[in-house]
């Protein structure tokens, strides 16, 4: 755990628990990248219009816009970025990476979160110039 670095890339979190929120900046803190969060769909996209981020962790289960909605209009606004969409739920049923993908996620990942696994996943969609092991 905590076995890689990299302070260049930058990554949104998008959930609507402050619970949730805290435990994956703590997750994240040892990696040193840059982490933005949003408690809602709308704070996502104002942040999304004025940054660039590698990769976005958006929680499905949101009030007003749920996940699917956020990363649908955050990628009508910027359709030329090479961001990767990654959606998080607690609510696991058999199938739901391919629902995720079919969405137009590039990855699922499940609630609740453990360090190594959430490490491993974005070791594997940072782009690999980022990453410093």
């Amino acid at each position: 755990m905590g076995d890689f670095h990299a302070p260049t890339a930058r990554v949104l979190v998008v959930d609507d628990t402050k619970v949730s929120i805290r435990v994956l900046r703590s997750l994240l803190k040892d990696t040193q990248m840059k982490v933005d969060m949003a408690i809602s769909g709308k704070q996502a996209l104002k942040l999304a219009g004025d940054n660039y981020y590698d990769i976005m962790l958006i929680d499905h289960l949101m009030p007003e816009m749920d996940g699917i909605e956020t990363m649908h209009r955050i990628r009508e606004m910027n359709p030329d970025l090479d961001t990767v969409y990654i959606a998080m739920t607690s609510n696991v049923i058999p199938g739901a990476r391919e629902r995720y993908i079919e969405a137009g996620f590039h990855d699922f990942f499940p609630k609740p979160v453990s360090k190594e696994d959430l490490e491993d996943l974005l070791k594997s969609k940072l782009p690999a110039d980022k990453v410093e092991s």
